[in-house]
């Protein structure tokens, strides 16, 4: 289902602009560009959310200028997945008139590059509205200026809270230093290893991709499952203890143990 109440819109406005004067495949090229925008920013924010399920769905193209309007899908009991595109729509639109882009995915910031291409070779303003409600505006003066961030590549070790494990499409949910949550594609075998572990903190072994700022992973390609259990620190130092035969039996105190390890 659809509500005509959660309207979203790109509206390109001025010098005349309507659709008989600019190319269909223009048009289209916006609207998978919306898409984009919307989608990626959901993904990144939001990754529990399936952004390959229809969230909302293309209405209308208004004649006068010209409108591109979007109706978001009903959820019924889970509301909070209409919340979570709304707010990621006046995300898009706070980034427009605070000129701020850092908080968007790389995908968004190039669509938004893309209808501030369109405004400017048409001389028209691109409008974003909700509900008829003007949340920003990209002129053909604005500048979508962004630095690129930076990300390291390579095979790592990462753990984390097993949130999830399975689907029809097979994935686990990584919750990863209770920070942020992680959605890694893997195998039917590995997603039924990894099912009787559900809550469990859990070790992966993969190939990844991560900002160079703030160490967040956003990809990962998982290699293998490691032999990690999780276990108390007075468990830890007694098996320490056990294969280091005796070695640390001659230290009485914390104070000197630290001494030896220092000096080291």
């Amino acid at each position: 289902m659809v509500s005509e109440n959660n309207i979203l819109e790109l509206k390109f406005e001025g010098n005349d602009i309507n659709p008989t004067v600019v190319k269909p495949s223009e048009i289209a090229v916006q609207i998978e560009q919306f898409e984009k925008a919307l989608l990626s920013t959901i993904k990144q924010n939001y990754p529990t959310i399936d952004t390959n399920e229809v969230l909302f769905t293309f209405h209308s193209i208004q004649d006068e200028s010209i409108g591109l309007n979007f109706l978001l899908v009903e959820f019924g009991i889970h509301k909070e997945v209409t919340e979570v595109i709304i707010s990621s729509f006046i995300l898009i639109t706070t980034c427009v008139n605070n000129e701020d882009f850092s908080p968007l995915p790389e995908e968004a910031i190039s669509a938004l590059k893309s209808f501030a291409r369109f405004s400017k070779a048409h001389n028209c303003s691109a409008n974003f509205r909700y509900n008829g409600n003007y949340l920003s505006t990209i002129t053909p003066s604005t500048e979508i200026k962004y630095q690129k961030k930076a990300f390291l590549k390579g095979d790592i070790n990462i753990y984390g809270t097993l949130n999830d494990s399975g689907g029809d499409n097979p994935n686990i949910h990584l919750k990863v230093n209770d920070e942020y949550n992680l959605i890694i594609e893997t195998t039917k075998e590995a997603a039924k290893e990894l099912g009787h572990r559900l809550y469990d903190y859990i070790g992966l072994r993969g190939t990844a991709k991560w900002d160079a700022v703030t160490g967040q992973v956003v990809e990962f390609k998982l290699l293998s499952i490691l032999d990690y259990r999780e276990t108390n620190i007075k468990d830890a130092f007694s098996r320490l203890k056990d294969i280091s035969s005796g070695a640390w039996d001659k230290y009485n105190s914390d104070a000197e143990i630290n001494k030896r390890i220092l000096r080291d």
